[in-house]
């Protein structure tokens, strides 16, 4: 049976609604970086511990036209250049 189960979002206890064979908590993230632990025991004083680390981007990639740059005249055939770039992503 179980004992114990805790968790935590960045340090934060969270508030954990336990079942028989999970737990869950509803939060709300921020951009960047979080480590989720959770440790959980049984009645007798078996625990394990985890724990995760992940990262929230809401911020959408930058992207540009290199070339041609907007009004600008080209011949028939043109090399198109693409740019993009972005701050949490391996984009």
């Amino acid at each position: 049976e179980l004992g114990s189960v805790h968790a935590t979002l960045d340090g934060a206890p969270l508030v954990l609604i336990v079942g028989a064979t999970e737990a869950t908590a509803t939060v709300t993230l921020g951009e960047g970086a979080h480590t989720l632990t959770a440790h959980v025991a049984d009645e007798v004083g078996n625990a394990s511990s985890t724990s995760a680390t992940f990262v929230v981007d809401r911020t959408p990639p930058v992207l540009a036209f290199a070339s041609p740059t907007s009004g600008s005249f080209t011949g028939p055939e043109h090399q198109v250049t693409l740019t993009y770039s972005d701050g949490l992503s391996t984009v």
